[in-house]
């Protein structure tokens, strides 16, 4: 579903020529979670795969399976919640610095 929602905003955008903007896409917390797309994409899989692993051995079978939606956004909520600030720590410490040593060795 990500992927056809990204397709979708660059075909739009591409097709339009110039003529179309999204000035959504211009917010400082739209260009935040660009700057850390990166790190966010690394990290998010590793820290849904724990707390999942956690929820399923703290909470009951029943509880997951009698609202399984619920219980995705839940683990949606949470696992963002948890990945943002690992990748934004992540963007700073390490991409930040690699990019930096990739400049002054290009230049």
């Amino acid at each position: 579903v990500h992927g056809l929602f990204a397709y979708a905003i660059v075909a739009l955008l591409v097709s339009s020529e110039g003529r179309m903007s999204l000035p959504w896409l211009d917010h400082a917390a739209a260009r935040f979670m660009g700057r850390i797309s990166y790190s966010f994409y690394l990290w998010n899989f590793p820290i849904l795969y724990a707390i999942t692993t956690v929820g399923f051995a703290t909470i009951a079978a029943d509880h997951w399976l009698s609202a399984p939606n619920s219980m995705a956004l839940a683990l949606f909520v949470v696992s963002s919640l948890v990945t943002i600030p690992i990748a934004w720590l992540s963007y700073r410490v390490v991409e930040q610095p690699l990019i930096r040593v990739g400049k002054l060795i290009r230049t």
